[in-house]
């Protein structure tokens, strides 16, 4: 069984991060932006699932080139330009720092450094949702012009990411207990999403997290403000230890994706299953889960 501690540090342990220590969480510093901001949306990036989205590309015919393709050509003579191997090696060419670039010039970044002043007025529920909306709307708009189906889950999963990213950096705990974090959303991935389906709503439909709109499309569950929602019902009604759904999240997450791991391996030796054998299966906890997938082993092995 999962203990739910609402520890600070019992919680943020719950995610790896092997680096954070060079990364400290000081927002009132000059170099938040370099030290911490661009880390964490750096590592964000990693979640941002590119194969799942179709780039932009410069027409084949034409010489001007256009998006990624223009920075790629302006960094490569930036490095032509360069006196030394070493200055060289510091111009970037990939697409993650052409992305980086691009929100930093559209205040990408700034959004975050007023969200965390002390004066802050986005620390109250609405507050923060509208900050969230508007930061993610930013995000859309500064990258839609780089990929032809991106869509608003793509950008609260960047932003959410970056969250997430930021309060496990050291230094970030006093934040935790001024309330900057209290109402951050719960990050929504494949995991998450089936973790939603088993508990929120219980066997209701769920979208892709990839595709979702914010509220305006015609399907209720491929909408963004709906997951929203929907949690902040359930946590109401449903105490976890004090945890909110941004903290929460730390200990499903890891938890889910063992139990779907779990799921896949004991279906593929036992597919000959009925709707509702597969059903009594997932409704089981990860030990019992476990368990049965040892027996099946040993059956296997004789």
């Amino acid at each position: 069984m999962i203990t739910y501690d609402n520890n600070y540090e019992s919680i943020r342990k719950q995610f790896i991060m092997r680096d954070r220590k060079e990364h400290n969480f000081v927002p009132e510093s000059e170099d938040f932006i370099d030290v911490a901001l661009a880390y964490a949306l750096r590592k964000a990036f990693g979640d941002f699932n590119f194969r799942t989205l179709t780039a932009r590309k410069s027409d084949s015919n034409s010489e001007n080139k256009i998006g990624f393709d223009a920075w790629v050509e302006k960094q490569k003579e930036k490095k032509e330009n360069a006196k030394t191997k070493a200055e060289k090696n510091l111009i970037p060419t990939g697409r993650t720092d052409y992305l980086m670039e691009k929100l930093e010039k559209e205040g990408f970044y700034q959004r975050f450094v007023e969200y965390f002043k002390p004066d802050s007025i986005h620390k109250t529920e609405n507050g923060f949702d509208d900050w969230h909306h508007v930061t993610c709307v930013l995000f859309f708009n500064t990258l839609k012009d780089d990929y032809e189906n991106l869509c608003y889950g793509k950008a609260q999963k960047i932003v959410n990411m970056m969250f997430k990213h930021l309060y496990c950096l050291d230094g970030a705990e006093k934040y935790d207990r001024d309330g900057y974090f209290k109402y951050c959303h719960l990050i929504l991935d494949s995991f998450t999403l089936e973790w939603f389906k088993r508990n929120v709503v219980e066997g209701g439909r769920v979208g892709v997290w990839s595709n979702l709109q914010y509220d305006n499309a015609e399907n209720e569950y491929d909408n963004y403000t709906y997951y929203v929602s929907k949690v902040k019902e359930y946590f109401n009604k449903n105490s976890i230890n004090g945890l909110t759904p941004f903290q929460f999240e730390f200990y499903m997450w890891p938890d889910m994706q063992v139990q779907m791991a779990a799921e896949a391996f004991y279906f593929s030796m036992k597919d000959n299953l009925t709707d509702g054998e597969r059903r009594e299966f997932r409704q089981k906890n990860t030990a019992m889960k476990a368990k049965d997938i040892l027996e099946s082993i040993e059956i296997y092995l004789k």
